[in-house]
């Protein structure tokens, strides 16, 4: 069984990553945005592979609320960073409360959640409470793009080229989590071109609005092309920036029957 077949019958992101963080070195030369040459290695056996995948898998099996996947560039591995566990475990234990990026993360998510075709669920975040916020993150899943190698700044050329290394086990991964939602932290491009190719296809017209109805393996899902989570603008309008792009992509579903979320 060669290599893409092995990665196609995995049925579990356990058994994924256990073959994907064995995967062979492969040193790549591309050109980044500056028109240089760049060569890149890269070496999943021997780095840190930090595994993502879905945060809390009882409740993603169980819940009946719309399953919400972050597609993020990748995650910080210096000898510092503290990763002695997987992604989703170390979400899952509240330990990510710490670091803004993921207080963001669980106030989009709560809000996400709670918002409505009649109404946006407001920005009242002295009103909930922490533990509140640590639920909403068991409600989701992460991929990051880049899986071994992460920097403290993410360069957007290198991260595609991981992507277009690793497309087949992120298209696997992809599957095997099944959202209904993705949020897309300055990596749609990324997701739409490089990994899914011309597998993603796009239902109804496009819009100025930032999101897209697409079917992917088989069914209709909403993506959201939004910023990365740890962008610097402020938290109030990163918040009403996205529920509102949500709340819109929803009332249109209901308008046009686009029937995007598997219940």
């Amino acid at each position: 069984m060669d290599y893409t077949a092995m990665v196609n019958s995995c049925s579990t992101l356990k058994e994924l990553f256990k073959l994907w963080e064995q995967k062979n070195t492969e040193v790549i030369t591309y050109k980044n945005s500056k028109k240089e040459d760049v060569s890149l290695t890269i070496d999943h056996a021997h780095n840190l592979f930090i595994k993502d995948g879905i945060v809390n898998e009882n409740k993603w099996n169980n819940s009946e609320i719309p399953k919400i996947l972050f597609v993020m560039k990748e995650a910080y591995d210096s000898k510092d960073s503290g990763w002695d566990r997987e992604l989703a475990e170390w979400i899952n234990s509240g330990d990510c409360w710490k670091y803004k990026i993921w207080r963001r993360i669980a106030k989009w998510t709560y809000g996400l959640l709670k918002t409505t075709t009649e109404g946006i669920f407001p920005y009242t975040i002295n009103e909930i409470t922490e533990a509140e916020y640590k639920i909403a993150l068991q409600e989701i899943a992460v991929i990051n793009l880049k899986k071994s190698g992460g920097k403290s700044s993410s360069d957007y050329d290198e991260v595609a080229e991981y992507a277009k290394y690793d497309c087949e086990e992120i298209k696997k991964e992809f599957e095997l989590i099944d959202p209904d939602i993705v949020i897309c932290g300055f990596t749609f491009y990324v997701l739409k071109n490089i990994v899914f190719k011309n597998e993603i296809e796009e239902v109804g017209q496009k819009n100025a609005n930032w999101y897209y109805f697409a079917k992917v393996n088989g069914r209709v899902r909403l993506f959201i092309d939004y910023y990365h989570p740890a962008n610097r603008f402020p938290d109030l309008l990163n918040y009403y920036g996205l529920v509102n792009i949500y709340q819109q992509a929803i009332i249109e579903n209901d308008r046009k029957g686009l029937d995007w979320y598997a219940k």
